[in-house]
């Protein structure tokens, strides 16, 4: 028995005691009063195993005769055998009349051998990077011309569209509040 055949055993039970009416049990199980009725006379006749779904292990009413599906696994084998599902299924539809699926005959392919699924990639996992540990040891220089910066420049004595911040700390290096002769030899000073 399934967990979910198990859960409907005892609300059923509880219903043939007498403690649970069988609307209650409707509501508990998601199902009408009427089905109820008719799990508690199949579990009175049948006992535990009335509950059990009577589908189970019988083949599918639609499923696909062997004869042909072997049939178009002949005809893949024979003419299509260095085709992959989709374009085996393009011929067999325009060429033979084939009416199912490509996933149905993907399935056929990997069974008879005639395919082998492709392993999928495993995603690549990105974290983020950690916070360098020296002051200035990563210098990003934004040479963007918004007066966003505090800066001053010392040509235009205005605000300096140049921002300099240090990636590890999130801090302005030293150098950055000192005057422009004092800055690094790769910052470029002529603008």
């Amino acid at each position: 028995m399934s967990q979910r055949e198990v859960n409907r055993l005892g609300v059923i039970k509880r219903v043939m005691d007498g403690a649970l009416d069988q609307g209650q049990a409707a509501q508990l199980l998601g199902l009408s009063v009427r089905q109820v009725k008719r799990l508690c006379r199949s579990v009175r006749e049948q006992g535990p195993g009335g509950l059990i779904s009577r589908k189970r292990g019988r083949p599918s009413n639609r499923r696909i005769a062997a004869e042909r599906r072997e049939h178009y696994v002949q005809l893949v084998r024979n003419r299509y055998a260095d085709f992959g599902p989709q374009l085996a299924h393009e011929y067999l539809q325009r060429e033979h009349g084939f009416a199912w699926s490509v996933e149905t005959l993907r399935g056929w392919m990997l069974q008879a051998g005639l395919w082998q699924a492709k392993r999928r990639r495993a995603k690549r996992v990105h974290s983020p990077r950690a916070r360098r540990q020296c002051l200035g040891e990563l210098v990003q220089i934004d040479g963007s011309h918004q007066g966003v910066s505090e800066f001053l420049c010392a040509r235009c004595s205005e605000t300096c569209p140049r921002r300099r911040a240090s990636l590890a700390t999130n801090a302005k290096p030293r150098w950055a509040s000192r005057s422009p002769s004092y800055a690094p030899a790769f910052v470029n000073r002529s603008s």
